[in-house]
């Protein structure tokens, strides 16, 4: 794996405890559909005030460290606040920015408000065929051209998807990558499309089967070797450096005593307000891994709790080694690293 250069930025926050550098907060249980694999819909109904989201925000400004607030759920398009939000944001222009991850399945009634507070939006597609999509989104009343009818009309610089793969929408994969290229070269403006195996226990049951893997590299070989795709997907980005590969890094025995840095740069903020290190074990679509917890937003000041944080083995548990992601662990592996060379100076 070739870890990028820029991420030794991001590696000395991290081992000097500068602050985190962005967080994910879940403002909604609430949710437009009944996905696949995932289970924030399932949980009883919380959500963040808009008050309690204010101050989550005004401490954060406190982070000279901290570059940018994802909006996620359930769906955010299900809190109530969010408009008012965004009014506020815009208003208060806090120096970091702010971005939202959402499935694009309700009108957006005031497009200014969208551009004007969200740097970047990324939007769930995980089908270009009615069926597919509405199979694996538990959504009957939404279908893949709605989606881009929104898209189209929002007009956002800065839009990228989420594709998330099952054995159910994979053999569908190099269709829906065209399908959003023929939009691009239409003029729509697409940033990326990130391509991601289904996480959580239930996805990866589906994903055990080599058929799967095997099915995942050809798709890959196409979508790279196809001049004509104009896109940029995170097959283009990161190469043979996919989810394999981190698969792979993680089976090693070695794993298991390199600290879990990137707990040090990123939150997850649940609906009840629960802090957790990342979106894998704070279960944005999985399941919540309470041993993980490392407090609450409501109940302490995220200033004051930052400095009680430490660096832990998470690749001790099965879980992490499962699903950890790509950047995740480009960027433990790069700190651990930078942390054994300090150590080891006299």
């Amino acid at each position: 794996m070739r870890l990028k250069k820029e991420f030794a930025y991001y590696a000395k926050i991290a081992l000097n405890r500068l602050g985190w550098i962005a967080g994910q907060v879940e403002l909604t249980t609430k949710c437009f559909q009944r996905c696949r694999g995932c289970m924030s819909w399932q949980q009883p109904h919380k959500e963040f005030t808009l008050d309690q989201l204010k101050i989550a925000c005004q401490q954060l400004v406190s982070f000279p460290t901290f570059e940018h607030l994802t909006l996620t759920g359930g769906d955010p398009q299900a809190w109530s606040s969010l408009n008012e939000f965004f009014r506020w944001y815009i208003a208060v222009k806090p120096q970091f920015k702010l971005q939202i991850n959402c499935a694009m399945t309700q009108p957006i009634k005031n497009r200014w408000l969208w551009r004007e507070a969200l740097s970047d939006i990324k939007v769930s597609m995980d089908s270009c065929n009615e069926k597919i999509y509405q199979l694996i989104r538990g959504d009957k009343k939404t279908t893949p051209q709605m989606i881009m009818d929104r898209c189209w009309k929002l007009d956002h610089p800065r839009l990228a998807f989420n594709v998330t793969v099952y054995p159910e929408n994979q053999i569908g994969l190099v269709d829906l990558i065209y399908n959003l290229n023929w939009h691009h070269q239409q003029g729509l403006s697409i940033r990326k499309v990130m391509i991601t195996a289904g996480i959580g226990s239930e996805a990866r049951k589906g994903n055990q089967d080599k058929n799967f893997w095997d099915i995942w590299q050809k798709h890959k070989k196409i979508i790279l070797s196809d001049k004509n795709i104009a896109i940029n997907t995170s097959f283009h980005e990161l190469h043979d450096e996919d989810e394999l590969m981190v698969r792979d890094i993680c089976s090693l025995q070695g794993i298991k005593s390199v600290h879990c840095w990137s707990s040090l740069l990123g939150f997850h903020a649940k609906p009840n307000g629960d802090l957790y290190p990342c979106c894998i074990v704070g279960g944005e679509v999985a399941e919540t891994l309470e041993e993980f917890k490392v407090g609450n937003i409501f109940e302490s000041n995220l200033k004051e709790l930052y400095p009680t944080l430490t660096s832990q083995l998470h690749y001790k548990k099965e879980v992490c080694r499962d699903n950890c992601m790509y950047k995740q662990l480009q960027l433990n592996l790069i700190t651990e690293q930078a942390s054994e060379v300090i150590l080891s100076l006299p």
